[in-house]
């Protein structure tokens, strides 16, 4: 999947704006994503905006890394500003 810059790319444009969201297995657009987990959180300043996450297996600690790429976005944010 790493090989394929555009499918994650698509993957993580579409979560631009929408705060943290959690992606699990068959709940992606793309198939070829199914074994993953994608947890990710957009962040904010101005005209400059973008998506950080982390990409795992489906079997992960879900409340531990939400809270650490929604921390982590907020500091980028903070960054930025």
């Amino acid at each position: 999947v790493t090989e394929r810059r555009d499918l994650l790319r698509e993957a993580l444009a579409n979560r631009l704006g929408q705060g943290v969201t959690i992606t699990i297995g068959g709940e992606h657009r793309d198939a070829r994503l199914a074994p993953f987990t994608l947890v990710t959180a957009s962040y904010r300043m101005g005209p400059l905006s973008g998506v950080i996450g982390v990409m795992g297996p489906t079997r992960m600690p879900y409340d531990k890394i939400a809270a650490l790429v929604d921390h982590t976005s907020r500091l980028v944010s903070g960054l930025l500003e």
